[in-house]
């Protein structure tokens, strides 16, 4: 039990040396709500119109090397008072198969991607 403690926290300190941090994530469809976590990092955050209101893409580069983008819709007024903002979450192998389904989205993660994750700088 020990050596396994041990082995989680060398691991969670390498990957916060690189930027990534645990995420947990509030998910809804409809009536069902439930939460879920992983290890990743914040590449892009998008704001765009969405037929049902507002809608927000937040990509993760996760510690597997995948890419999550979890999805809000923001209802309009008076809509969201039907019920609570869709929130879910996609999980993409790597960035030519998320530019498959969305490239705009595809093009800003891959420009964050080339963009060191942690940068020390000495001021």
């Amino acid at each position: 039990a020990i050596v396994e403690a041990l082995r989680d926290y060398v691991k969670k300190r390498g990957h916060s040396a690189e930027g990534y941090q645990e995420i947990e994530l509030k998910l809804s469809t409809g009536d069902v709500d439930r939460r879920v976590t992983f290890v990743g990092r914040r590449l892009v955050r998008l704001t765009r119109p969405d037929p049902e209101g507002t809608r927000i893409d937040t990509v993760y580069l996760t510690a597997k090397g995948q890419l999550a983008v979890a999805t809000k819709v923001q209802r309009r007024l008076p809509d969201w008072t039907a019920g609570q903002d869709d929130r879910t979450l996609s999980v993409f192998p790597d960035i030519d198969h998320l530019q498959k389904e969305d490239p705009v989205m595809a093009e800003q993660a891959r420009a964050a991607l080339a963009t060191p994750a942690l940068e020390v700088l000495d001021i």
